[in-house]
């Protein structure tokens, strides 16, 4: 046929989309349980995006077949590759809210951990591209281009046909599901309703297309603030009620004139305690620890999704868990929370800060301080000394150190540490040697990095003792999240999914508290326990300074906390 190197063009365009659902869906966690009509919907939403993009680039480039093609096999090409790239550190499809956010990616720091994760099997893009081109170069147009629409678009239809088929089929030969109103749901909530989009975005991108899904986030960004109806005003309202009075606490009413909030990029609660060749990997943190006025909690559950240190940070500040299917901050900067900063403005009129080892930009941390009701942000604009791209921890502690000097009491600081960070390829601390060969080498790093942090936590620490202020200070310290897997080699044994938490000068009961499986999200809450703040938001955590704690996080709480974030629901 004469546009049969078209249709190859077609079909190595469907390749790759075929390459990148696969390559994610079996690295990803997906957030339903499955059944086989998923998979004939990931093999007909592919061919219908290709078919559906071929058309488009048809008509737009004048029925210019050839170069639709072409335009179509780079464009699913691309695509592919960067969803790949994404999800080795995301473990996520690469949703709009990301690619709102591409330019950090050209962050030399960034640019440099997406390098280290090509493997070799992604010479498969390469050769794409070049088969993409021959097919090109040997494409004959067809005499009527209209003739080749035609064929694109009953081909379309019948995709749709076939998909809706086998859904009245499925639900017509299960003997438990033979009723009208699970047909509608296969066909409009599996298939159109936003929930699967928001609250299951890797089944949602398998099962109807990360095209389709891509354009339905766009759809939504521009639609504006969510409207909530009247229902879920009331269940929110509801649910607040609920937990308030559970939350504040009777007892634990420390008198202290400032809080600190320490935020350990990368910090895994492992690390705690562990020797390696005889040596403390942390031993500052671990003295602390066993301090008996402070509260130490090693079974933190890290709740972030895409957005990773900024979710830590958001849950922190805010009581919310982020959104499942989009950066958070991308929406939250939109609107006011009342975040732990401005609970404590009101109550011990306190200025606030925040100090980062980035540009005041990077992840639109200007922003997001507007958003919380931090009064100043510290960054490496503000840092004189010499520096490279980021703030080490060192350089980072001397800046919140010299802010100190400045500042009168009360305050509150939020310090954002960064020399954890991966890729761990070479050691930091260079006084600090672990020979041990039974680790792989990207664990002795992470480990260096480790004892490193913790001296520069020290060093901080016995200034804020020299000035007078250790003592009448509430000091927490909390990791914004675990290590990805593909990030850090660890040991059998040893799980990654456990958090740190320290609130140190909490002068509490340690026999009043939970010392078990807890959430993020329980933080805020507990630290506005811990200084008895009453206020009508207090988060949708569970308080830790109890022995009664439940967990706090369950699919209601990811729905509330949505609806809040994307309704602008706060007016302060």
């Amino acid at each position: 046929m004469k546009d049969r190197n078209i249709i190859s063009l077609l079909i190595l365009s469907a390749l790759n989309l075929f390459i990148m659902h696969y390559s994610l869906f079996s690295a990803c966690n997906v957030e339903r349980q499955l059944d086989d009509l998923v998979y004939v919907d990931n093999f007909l939403i592919v061919f219908l995006e290709v078919v559906f993009l071929y058309l488009f680039f048809s008509f737009w480039g004048k029925c210019k077949l050839r170069i639709a093609a072409l335009s179509t096999a780079m464009l699913t090409l691309f695509w592919s590759f960067c969803n790949l790239v994404y999800s080795r550190f995301f473990y996520q499809y690469l949703s709009f809210s990301a690619v709102g956010e591409s330019m950090n990616l050209l962050d030399p720091f960034v640019f440099k951990c997406i390098i280290d994760g090509l493997k070799w099997t992604d010479i498969y893009y390469v050769i794409s591209f070049i088969v993409a081109i021959y097919l090109y170069q040997n494409v004959y147009e067809e005499s009527s281009s209209c003739i080749a629409i035609k064929r694109a678009t009953r081909a379309l239809l019948v995709i749709v046909l076939l998909d809706v088929t086998f859904h009245i089929a499925y639900c017509m030969l299960s003997p438990n599901k033979r009723f009208l109103n699970y047909i509608g749901h296969r066909l409009y909530t599996e298939q159109l309703s936003s929930f699967c989009y928001s609250a299951q975005p890797v089944y949602s991108n398998f099962q109807r297309g990360s095209l389709r899904v891509l354009g339905y986030q766009i759809w939504e960004s521009i639609g504006g603030n969510m409207e909530l109806s009247d229902v879920q005003k009331k269940i929110i309202k509801k649910e607040l009620g609920i937990l308030r009075p559970q939350q504040i606490c009777a007892s634990s009413h420390p008198k202290v004139k400032n809080v600190i909030f320490v935020l350990v990029e990368s910090y895994m609660s492992f690390a705690v305690d562990m020797k390696i060749g005889g040596k403390e990997v942390t031993p500052f943190l671990n003295s602390l620890k066993r301090d008996p006025n402070t509260y130490y909690n090693g079974n933190l559950i890290p709740n972030i999704t895409l957005g990773e240190s900024s979710d830590g940070q958001f849950i922190y500040m805010t009581g919310l868990l982020p959104l499942r299917s989009a950066i958070t901050v991308t929406e939250a900067k939109k609107h006011s929370f009342p975040g732990l900063s401005k609970q404590l403005s009101k109550a011990f009129k306190m200025k606030t800060r925040m100090v980062i080892p980035t540009a005041p930009s990077m992840w639109n941390q200007d922003l997001m301080c507007k958003s919380y009701g931090i009064d100043k942000l510290y960054s490496t604009s503000e840092y004189k000394k010499e520096h490279s791209m980021y703030l080490s921890d060192e350089q980072v502690f001397d800046l919140a150190d010299s802010i100190d000097n400045l500042v009168r009491e009360p305050f509150f600081s939020m310090i954002l540490s960064f020399s954890m960070h991966q890729p761990y390829l070479e050691a930091i601390d260079k006084t600090f040697i672990i020979e041990d060969s039974s680790y792989p080498k990207s664990m002795i790093n992470y480990l260096n990095a480790c004892h490193y942090t913790d001296n520069q936590i020290r060093k901080y620490f016995k200034r804020l003792k020299d000035k007078g202020i250790f003592n009448n200070t509430l000091i927490v310290i909390a990791s914004d999240h675990h290590v990805a897997e593909n990030a850090l080699s660890l040991p059998s044994g040893i799980t990654r999914h456990k958090l740190p938490l320290f609130i140190i000068n909490s002068r509490i009961n340690q026999s009043e508290t939970w010392k078990g499986d807890c959430n993020q999200l329980d933080v805020y809450t507990t630290i506005l326990d811990v200084l008895g703040v009453d206020s009508p938001w207090r988060g949708l955590g569970h308080s830790l300074i109890s022995t009664g704690y439940k967990n706090s996080v369950d699919a209601s709480k990811w729905d509330y906390s949505e609806w809040i974030i994307k309704s602008g629901y706060f007016h302060y």
